[in-house]
């Protein structure tokens, strides 16, 4: 999966020239028909391009390969402590560790792939979005096989199933989605926090375009506008956000603001999402609306143990289900869970290297 995207991405510049509305006397014969000559066949055999180019996107969903390389491939890598800026020198960064240079890699390889994703099409389809449609493709084949049963009675030829039906959706033949996706993207910036870089895009300022700012990519702005369709994409859409915010200033000039200072303003109600480049139009998700989450949250999730009564609940419940609340919960309202440092460590040691790859890539 990993080596046919790879090789979609090597094929990108063939199919935005094939894309692109150029007219048909423009192009040669063989471009006009959107292929070319076949390496093993002769005699007018050919590849399509496209068509290779778009199956070789769908693959690495359909292996799984974007979680392989989540779960298994990005935890192998090395120590998370070993990242481009400790391995820098005064002439610019220095990928003399394993790590750097695979992290390097993978996340260019992420950046292009989701780029590539949002340019040639729709993005994949979301978990709660196949979830769905499964469920109503099982529920219309219950009804298939119950009125086969039914006809069968009629005629007097009783019908029996081949193969029964399951009662619920298979989860493990969901292929890799847009989560899935994303989750790569943020595990990658969270893994190598220089890496996050990648999935900026950059504009020149000042008067003699002196200065480099970062501006949001393609899938920043389709997130932001999916996740208004599809509410399941919110977590997926934030917790982009948070990753991408760790990237640091494009270049040293002090005008140039780090990707905290931009992810601020992406969700800041005062930014002027029309004049500023690096804001998203026609957004919906802003600080205000996180913090009213928030609260609500807090409201929902805090049963107030002192005033609980059997038979009772508390009326901030009642009244912020379906909405924000409106009441502002006070410090001793909010229960927080309170884990050890040790308890932490040990659940996310694995997934970042901090216990057994501590000595790889060194």
């Amino acid at each position: 999966g990993l080596l046919s995207a790879a090789y979609a991405l090597l094929l990108r510049p063939a199919a935005s020239t094939l894309s692109s509305p150029l007219s048909h006397s423009q192009r040669s014969p063989t471009m006009a028909n959107n292929t070319i000559p076949s390496p093993s066949f002769r005699g007018g055999h050919g590849v399509d391009i496209k068509a290779t180019f778009r199956s070789c996107l769908e693959i690495p969903t359909v292996n799984k390969s974007l979680t392989y390389v989540r779960f298994t491939l990005l935890p192998s890598l090395g120590c998370s402590s070993l990242s481009l800026r400790n391995t820098s020198s005064s002439s610019g960064n220095n990928l003399d560790s394993d790590f750097a240079f695979f992290m390097s890699v993978l996340s260019t390889f992420c950046a292009q792939y989701l780029d590539v994703i949002c340019t040639f099409g729709e993005l994949p389809i979301s978990r709660a979005q196949w979830l769905s449609d499964e469920e109503k493709e099982l529920q219309v084949k219950h009804v298939q096989e119950e009125q086969k049963r039914q006809f069968g009675a009629w005629s007097g030829q009783a019908y029996t199933s081949q193969v029964p039906l399951p009662t619920e959706v298979d989860i493990t033949k969901r292929p890799d989605c847009i989560d899935d996706v994303i989750a790569l993207a943020v595990s990658i910036c969270i893994a190598c926090p220089d890496c996050a870089g990648q999935f900026w895009g950059t504009i020149t300022e000042g008067f003699d375009a002196d200065c480099t700012q970062w501006k949001p990519i393609r899938v920043v702005k389709k997130l932001e506008r999916l996740q208004g369709e599809d509410i399941s994409l919110l977590p997926a859409y934030l917790s982009f956000l948070a990753a991408i915010a760790l990237a640091d200033a494009p270049d040293d000039s002090p005008n140039s603001y780090n990707g905290a200072t931009v992810v601020h303003r992406l969700l800041s109600d005062t930014d002027n999402s029309i004049s500023s480049p690096n804001t998203i139009a026609n957004k919906n998700i802003t600080w205000h609306f996180i913090f009213d989450a928030i609260r609500r949250y807090a409201d929902v999730l805090s049963l107030q143990d002192k005033t609980i009564t059997a038979g009772s609940r508390p009326s901030s419940i009642s009244s912020s289900v379906g909405g924000m609340a409106r009441r502002n919960p006070s410090a001793s309202d909010i229960r927080r869970s309170s884990p050890s440092t040790e308890e932490y460590a040990d659940s996310s040691s694995y997934y970042y290297g901090a216990e057994n790859y501590s000595g790889f890539g060194s």
